[in-house]
């Protein structure tokens, strides 16, 4: 074929594919009548076919076409014999179920935007493959969560070169959800805190960070919501707390109208990293608890001036205060107590046999002296926080 025609006018682009189609049937009527003596016109009529991929034709949307949808389908249905090996020769890279893929995908699957069919997009690749990916990242053998996460490094990057943030129908037109993509993040969270080599943790934290930008701030918000409420790590709690302080920080910043991050709706949020209860640990919550703390008062400072989210309103404050700023203050005054005591010599033996008692390893008083000090020395840096906050609200109270 010379040239490539343009499909600036598709109903003759339509009759083009039509009059194709309609002797590809004559010459394939169905999949078991493949015919030696017909093998020239079935090649002839594929290479067309073929040919056709290779022009604006191919970007044509048949998908609102249905009957030409039904037709195409047809011939990958009927040419799967004799006549469709004939294309070997010019497609050798191509194995068979390829070439009919790439037939399927471009005359009768969906097509997104630019009119590109979505088995060329790295985003409709990546979701399709999304579900495989979790199961491999998830896999308790680390030769086999490392391949997953080979390729969720192939993938992540190649969608950041989109430059497109994906908003929830996008997801949906790709086949995915919210809910896919809360459960492939928990997979490289799991990834993260199973491997045992620190680069690999890191990086996989790197493209945690990297996959929640690729969705819209409504996206993102659900996402991040989920991961502090459900993941059972303390310390990635904490950092993904400290994630949330960023988007709130740059959704202010853009300042052009609403915003998940930059209003009201942030306080739904707040249930699942800003509440303390009787019995809690603090040691074992102190990277939840002090990025909270940072970021509780971080929202006070931010909102001095223009108090967009509503974290000044006399309602805000008393729910903050019921459920986090009082059982905290309450609880670390209590704890910080007990370990200023364990620091006297003749508890320290006492705190040794306990904790032989309870199955850890005995440690020697200086051990102890050492682990007790770095825990005081947190749990007063906590402390010194929440004494900032209060600070901050007796300030404005004086204003008032």
């Amino acid at each position: 074929m010379q040239g490539s025609p343009e499909p600036s006018t598709p109903v003759g682009s339509y009759k083009l594919l039509s009059s194709i189609i309609q002797l590809a049937l004559t010459l394939f009527p169905n999949s078991s009548d493949l015919h030696a003596d017909r093998e020239p016109q079935q090649r002839l009529v594929l290479q067309l076919l073929f040919a056709l991929l290779e022009v604006p034709l191919s970007r044509v949307d048949f998908a609102t076409t249905p009957e030409y949808a039904a037709h195409v389908r047809t011939i990958l249905v009927s040419t799967q014999g004799a006549g469709y090996a004939a294309l070997a020769s010019r497609r050798k890279e191509l194995s068979e179920a390829g070439r009919g893929a790439w037939l399927y995908f471009s005359y009768c699957a969906p097509f997104i935007e630019v009119n590109l069919p979505r088995v060329v997009q790295h985003a409709y690749l990546f979701f399709s493959s999304m579900a495989g990916i979790t199961r491999l990242l998830s896999d308790s053998a680390p030769q086999t969560s490392i391949k997953g996460f080979a390729i969720a490094q192939y993938f992540v990057p190649l969608l950041q070169t989109d430059n497109k943030e994906l908003s929830l129908s996008s997801l949906t037109d790709y086949g995915s959800s919210i809910e896919k993509c809360c459960e492939f993040a928990k997979s490289l969270i799991t990834f993260m805190t199973s491997c045992s080599v620190q680069a690999l943790r890191q990086e996989g934290f790197a493209q945690l960070n990297n996959f929640i930008s690729l969705l819209r701030e409504d996206v993102r918000f659900v996402l991040l919501g989920n991961l502090i409420r459900d993941c059972p790590y303390q310390a990635l709690v904490g950092l993904l707390i400290n994630r949330l302080k960023q988007e709130v920080q740059a959704a202010a910043q853009k300042g052009s109208g609403p915003s998940f991050f930059a209003g009201p709706k942030l306080f739904d949020l707040f249930p699942f990293f800003l509440t303390f209860r009787e019995g809690n640990n603090l040691l074992e919550r102190y990277d939840v608890l002090m990025n909270a703390a940072n970021f509780y008062r971080f929202l006070l400072l931010r909102a001095r001036s223009v108090d967009a989210i509503g974290v000044w309103q006399p309602a805000a404050l008393r729910l903050v205060d019921d459920t986090f700023l009082r059982p905290v203050s309450s609880a670390l005054a209590e704890q910080i107590k007990d370990l200023t005591n364990s620091l006297a010599e003749d508890e320290k033996g006492k705190t040794a046999e306990l904790m032989v008692k309870h199955g850890f390893p005995r440690m020697s008083t200086s051990e102890i002296d050492q682990a007790s000090r770095l825990n005081l020395s947190n749990l007063q840096l906590l402390q010194d926080i929440l004494s900032r906050i209060a600070e901050l609200l007796e300030e404005a109270k004086t204003k008032q």
